[in-house]
């Protein structure tokens, strides 16, 4: 499949940004829960890094980190600029 070519073909240290509407309500949602889990098992097997996008709300910003995203943006953390780290959460935001 297209997907699987494009993953698998991967050479940046980044994997991908999470699909916009996977984030917002993952606080909410059992299945936007297990897909973010599977990308994070995924990307630790890999040795890549994902951005959790759309970050909107305190609790999707704490289920992301809880589920192991170490990347985000979103306008719950700050409008669009250049990366920032945020040293509490060892999270860096862009």
């Amino acid at each position: 499949s297209l997907v699987m070519k494009r993953l698998v073909g991967l050479e940046d240290d980044f994997l991908e940004k999470t699909d916009i509407g996977l984030i917002n309500g993952i606080h909410k949602e059992r299945i936007k829960n297990s897909i973010v889990k599977a990308m994070v098992n995924f990307s630790q097997d890999t040795n890549k890094k994902i951005i959790a996008e759309d970050i909107k709300e305190k609790s999707d910003l704490d289920i992301s980190f809880l589920r192991g995203l170490k990347y985000g943006q979103g306008f719950y953390l700050g409008k669009p600029k250049q990366k920032v780290i945020d040293k509490k959460r060892n999270l860096q935001i862009f």
